[in-house]
């Protein structure tokens, strides 16, 4: 049958005090040894809960005692290998990354390659250009000439004989000479529709 007393005297040097409960006409003794399962060391105050027992020579003793309100270690224990327990039953995280965050570690040869892709490029639209000046150039001579030939035409006309007086269309024009001249000297001319530098071609300067 378990008692509960209140503990009056306490030496922990010696780990021993006595206790003074309802019922006994003595106070009881109680050694540290008795109080194994505590959570802390008794102090002067505490009740404690026991079982008395009479020792060798007769006197009453408590054994089995605990302090009422403080855990036992045993409880302590117990609770702190659940924890342990669930924390091993806890699926560990997987090392590996989800399909989703996956990023790609090779960023950096991807920006390689790109440059690479850019600088091949520029190196084709620089060569296809001077591919063009160079046909250009290889045109026959004939070709050339009769070009100069013509704009010198143009401006000697432009010399001689006319003179910038607001006209723009074909309609208004008298002969290839003056629609050349307009094309080539007077702004807001119309008069090139197909932009191949030769002006009113269906009605002055057809070939």
């Amino acid at each position: 049958m378990m008692r509960k007393g209140q503990l009056m005297r306490w030496n922990d040097e010696k780990g021993f005090g006595f206790i003074r409960s309802k019922g006994s006409d003595e106070d009881i003794f109680l050694h540290i040894s008795s109080l194994q399962r505590a959570g802390r060391r008794p102090e002067v105050g505490d009740v404690i809960l026991f079982k008395l027992v009479a020792d060798n020579s007769g006197r009453n003793k408590a054994v089995n005692a605990s302090i009422e309100g403080v855990e036992s270690v045993f409880a302590e224990r117990k609770l702190e290998n659940q924890i342990i327990q669930k924390n091993q039953q806890k699926p560990r995280k997987s090392n590996s990354c989800p399909a989703g965050d996956y990023k790609p570690k090779n960023s950096g040869s991807w920006i390689s390659t790109s440059l690479v892709v850019i600088v091949i490029l520029f190196f084709a639209v620089t060569g296809f250009n001077k591919f063009n000046e160079r046909d250009f150039l290889a045109q026959s001579p004939s070709e050339a000439n009769a070009f100069a030939v013509q704009e010198e035409g143009a401006n000697r006309v432009s010399v001689s004989q006319f003179k910038c007086e607001g006209k723009t269309r074909c309609s208004q024009m008298t002969s290839c000479d003056e629609a050349m001249f307009y094309l080539n000297h007077c702004p807001g001319s119309v008069t090139d529709g197909d932009g191949d530098g030769r002006p009113c071609e269906d009605q002055w300067c057809g070939h």
